[in-house]
């Protein structure tokens, strides 16, 4: 009997979408379905690294799905099936097309609830009132500037307080991060215990321009209907009111430097829309000529080169009579496996790790480098993870009785007793860090983040993690007429 193509064409896709849910279940650790989203609509330049891991990690499992899921078409359409029961023999006709078919639906079934979508769709019919009960429109708070030091704030990718060593609040006998751990204890770190510890990670704000949207805006980044919104340079949060807004304001000069490009994910736009950001990225430094024209290392030029950029950067920053906000990512720590400069010592056996051992140098060294400068007394260092780490295998080992927290430190300003056991989040990052450059604001609270120099208590302390996060996830007509404004209504039209 000849196979027809219609049932291999149906399981072929079914193979593929489980072989492709499954890696995307494995790569996006402890994420939820929004993420996974916001990625796919806003990838613009996105790592080949990334693009080819996932191409070598899907082949194997879609073969293996493929030719399980096809051999009974293939013999049962030679061969009839028959089902003996003792003496009784019973032949059955066998329907490749519906067999395919009913693969197609149990397969497509099982991938979408692992990635998280039915989950996201049904928090999408219940609205929640947080916003209203809960969110302040920083536009509405009376901020003033006792003093304006210089702002550097420097996000690490996937840095989290997991890697210091048990004695001081992780999981590694000898910590992975040794300087960063140190940098914590010596300097200001916001911790959930009574060690060294971070902030626990809310939906909304688990990828890294969510990450940075939260810290310095005080809200989750939301999927919106119309990509525009994210992807334009007309269009990004028109309603939140961010610390490149308020700076911006009160005159500084403002610089976003990055290794990759910032196209990815919108990160341009949120930082030239609030607070006019100079954008010092992959493509300005190929265009700068400080990188060869067909120079392109991991996710556009390594950390190694940021820093010294950065420095360069600083010096003429500090040349001007305004203050300076300078704000910078690395990346050598991003899944998968990260990267390990040339540079490097390799002292653990996997890549991931070496990774994390040499940006923990790095941002070391960089910070010794800016106390010798003579800008140093009048500067604040903020020094914070974006979010959790993603690769799922690397965190297999750690007792989920241990909560996982992303990394602090605020070097260089005020002090306080009150940083030690306290449950806050990512948003209240935001407050947190305009008071520590010379910020009073009223009422000390920012969308939904508090100060934590204060005393008034976190949402996470007021209403607890669990209600948090249920809320957070649930559709918002706020978001989508305050902040939004429905712009990508407005810009559909145009």
């Amino acid at each position: 009997m000849k196979i027809k193509k219609t049932p291999i064409i149906i399981l072929f896709i079914s193979s593929l979408i489980f072989a492709l849910c499954e890696y995307i279940n494995k790569q996006y650790f402890n994420v939820g379905f929004e993420q996974i989203l916001f990625t796919f609509l806003y990838s613009k330049d996105t790592s080949l690294a990334v693009i080819l891991e996932g191409v070598r990690e899907l082949i194997l499992p879609f073969l293996i799905n493929f030719i399980f899921l096809i051999t009974p078409v293939i013999i049962f359409s030679t061969y009839d099936l028959i089902i003996s029961i003792r003496k009784l023999s019973i032949k059955i006709k066998f329907y490749p097309i519906i067999y395919s078919l009913l693969c197609f639906v149990i397969l497509s079934f099982i991938s979408v609830k692992k990635i998280g979508l039915i989950e996201y769709i049904s928090y999408q019919l219940k609205p929640t009132n947080l916003y209203e009960e809960y969110y302040v429109d920083p536009g509405n708070v009376d901020i003033s500037f006792s003093e304006k030091r210089n702002l550097i704030h420097i996000y690490l990718e996937s840095m989290e307080t997991t890697y210091f060593s048990s004695e001081n609040g992780g999981t590694y006998g000898s910590s992975l991060v040794p300087e960063l751990e140190q940098l914590a204890k010596d300097n200001l770190n916001f911790s959930n215990s009574d060690k060294l510890g971070g902030f626990i990670q809310l939906p909304g704000t688990t990828w890294t321009i969510a990450a940075m949207v939260s810290q310095s805006a005080g809200l989750p980044l939301k999927v919106i209907s119309d990509g525009n919104s994210y992807g334009s340079n007309k269009s990004f949060l028109p309603g939140i009111v961010s610390i490149g807004d308020i700076l911006e304001k009160n005159g500084y000069n403002q610089v976003l430097m990055i290794g990759s490009s910032a196209l990815f994910g919108g990160r341009e736009y949120f930082y030239k829309l609030h607070g006019n950001y100079d954008i010092l990225d992959y493509n300005w430094a190929l265009e700068s000529k400080i990188i060869p024209s067909d120079y392109k290392e991991w996710w556009g030029y390594e950390d190694k080169k940021l820093f010294e950029f950065a420095k360069d950067k600083l010096l003429e920053l500090s040349e001007n009579d305004e203050p300076f906000n300078f704000t910078m990512l690395t990346a050598d720590t991003h899944f998968p496996d990260g990267y390990v400069d040339p540079s490097c010592e390799t002292k653990y056996n996997d890549n991931y790790s070496n990774s994390f051992a040499c940006s923990s140098k790095m941002v070391f060294e960089f910070i010794n480098w800016i106390k010798e400068q003579s800008f140093y007394e009048n500067t604040t260092i903020v020094i914070s993870g974006d979010h959790l780490g993603m690769q799922d295998d690397f965190y297999s080992n750690i007792s989920p009785n241990y909560t996982r927290t992303v990394y602090n430190a605020f070097i260089n300003t005020k002090k306080t007793d009150n940083n030690k056991n306290r449950l806050f989040s990512s948003f209240d990052m935001y407050p947190t860090i305009l008071h520590s450059i010379g910020a009073n604001i009223k009422g000390e609270k920012l969308g939904f983040g508090v100060n934590l120099f204060s005393d008034e208590k976190t949402l996470l302390e007021e209403i607890g993690y669990e209600f948090f996060q249920e809320e957070l996830k649930k559709k918002t007509y706020y978001y989508d007429k305050y902040i939004i404004k429905n712009s990508y209504k407005d810009m559909s039209e145009q």
